[in-house]
């Protein structure tokens, strides 16, 4: 049986995060390195036209957060190299709305306390999984990730030129 995507290739790399870099179109951000989760999210990412960039660790995590190309974070309860607690952490300090695909492996203990994370930081978007999900409904997170980002990005545009509030990621002032 044929290879959907060559052994040799099996394994991808994610770009690192870096103030070098600059997105060309819509970036995904994944703060967790799982190989399943390099063979499956890139290919697909490919296909529908978004950027897959590696936040390893806090700062890279916090480069990818400021960046109005950033659509969303998938990462783990359990990460190797950044838990989903802290990640959610992180993301409440930039945009509460921002979505987040949580994979919360099969303890009730973990989703239990990712549940009381997500109320407390107050966090719009967290879908939580125990793992990642078939490829359409992933397919599906995206989609409405990439939809919700184009809003984003149209509201902040026409905010800052009618100048009603200072917006930068961090939307740190509004004016009455």
């Amino acid at each position: 049986m044929p290879y959907i995507i060559p052994p040799a290739r099996a394994v991808l790399d994610f770009p690192a995060a870096g103030p070098e870099q600059c997105a060309s179109g819509p970036v995904l951000v994944v703060a967790e390195d799982h190989p399943k989760l390099q063979c499956v999210v890139v290919p697909l990412c490919a296909a529908l036209g978004i950027e897959v960039r590696s936040a390893t660790d806090e700062l890279g995590l916090r480069r990818l957060l400021s960046s109005w190309d950033t659509i969303a974070i998938l990462t783990s309860v359990e990460g190797v190299s950044q838990d989903g607690y802290n990640v959610m952490m992180r993301v409440a300090e930039y945009e509460r709305s921002l979505p987040v695909l949580l994979l919360t492996g099969r303890e009730p203990a973990l989703l239990g306390a990712a549940e009381a994370v997500q109320e407390m930081w107050q966090l719009d978007s967290v879908t939580m999984l125990p793992e990642l999900p078939e490829i359409g409904e992933l397919a599906e997170f995206l989609c409405n990730a990439v939809r919700l980002g184009e809003e984003r990005r149209h509201t902040a545009t026409r905010v800052r030129r009618g100048g009603s509030r200072k917006t930068d990621r961090r939307l740190v002032e509004v004016a009455a």
